[in-house]
């Protein structure tokens, strides 16, 4: 409980402006479980709390499959016939948008769905 508040305390909105961002290593979280199963909320609280950005897996398979990217072509594809997507697909989707989305430099807080 107390390394929660430490990392809460270094990562709120007064010690960035008191100290600067520079020497706070970057924040990862990944959350994982079903859907519904209250990913979403906690991420909000964790944005709220810890200022990093949220990324859905399932709102970027639904972005690329509505851009029409190549990703999202393939992902269309297994999609309409039920399937999984990739592994391969999932990474090369999250690493994209983690490299080109200047919020998510920093801080992030994944979401996904666990399938065993």
């Amino acid at each position: 409980m107390l390394r929660l508040q430490v990392i809460k305390k270094l990562r709120s909105r007064s010690f960035k402006r008191k100290y600067g961002t520079d020497n706070i290593p970057p924040l990862r979280i990944v959350l994982l479980g079903a859907p519904g199963s209250g990913k979403g909320t906690q991420a909000e609280k964790i944005k709220r709390d810890f200022l990093a950005e949220p990324i859905s897996t399932g709102q970027l398979l639904r972005e690329a499959v509505s851009k029409k990217t190549p990703l999202g072509l393939k992902v269309e594809k297994a999609m309409k016939q039920g399937e999984l997507v990739g592994d391969d697909i999932m990474f090369n989707l999250v690493s994209d948008i983690v490299t080109v989305k200047p919020s998510v430099k920093k801080d992030l807080v994944l979401l996904g769905l666990l399938y065993l």
